[in-house]
């Protein structure tokens, strides 16, 4: 976050901003794409650290451009305007990913999502391992559905506020 942030005074915000976001898209499709029974936990740590890499590239960049142009008695709305959006996507994603989890789950659990699959014996939750990393893997698809719509909507981002702000 911190070298990120450093470099929107440097570097577009617009150009950070959407290096993190496609970091994130990478991240995600890799986690969908090991989500099978036998991926090797290093590929999954990895594709994990990844995500988080993104995430610092992305938030507090993207905070930092959102709010710095404002006026001084702007600045107290604008931070909490731009809290309160963020919470509130955060919120609605992580129903939508939980909601999708949950349901993908009943197929292989026969019903009761993830308490059904943590309440199964180690052989049943073996006979259904492929299903159930299809189901995680659904949650995933989620998440990347999730994360171009974020890279869309950041190389739609106006190149005119980067050229502006970085002449300065």
């Amino acid at each position: 976050m911190q070298v990120a942030t450093r470099l929107v005074d440097r570097i577009a915000p617009r150009r950070v901003a959407l290096t993190g976001v496609t970091l994130g898209l990478v991240a995600m499709a890799w986690l969908l794409t090991a989500t099978t029974t036998n991926s090797p936990y290093v590929v999954l740590v990895a594709a994990a650290t990844l995500l988080g890499i993104a995430s610092g590239a992305t938030i507090l960049p993207t905070m930092t451009a959102a709010v710095r142009d404002l006026p001084a008695s702007d600045l107290p709305a604008g931070t909490t305007l731009l809290a309160l959006t963020q919470q509130l996507a955060a919120a609605v994603g992580v129903a939508v990913v939980a909601t999708v989890l949950e349901v993908a789950l009943d197929g292989p659990t026969g019903g009761g999502g993830v308490a059904a699959m943590l309440a199964l014996d180690p052989v049943a939750r073996q006979a259904v391992e492929p299903d159930l990393a299809v189901a995680v893997g659904s949650a995933y698809g989620v998440g990347t559905l999730l994360m171009v719509i974020a890279v869309v909507v950041a190389v739609r981002l106006p190149q005119r506020v980067d050229s502006q702000r970085v002449r300065q």
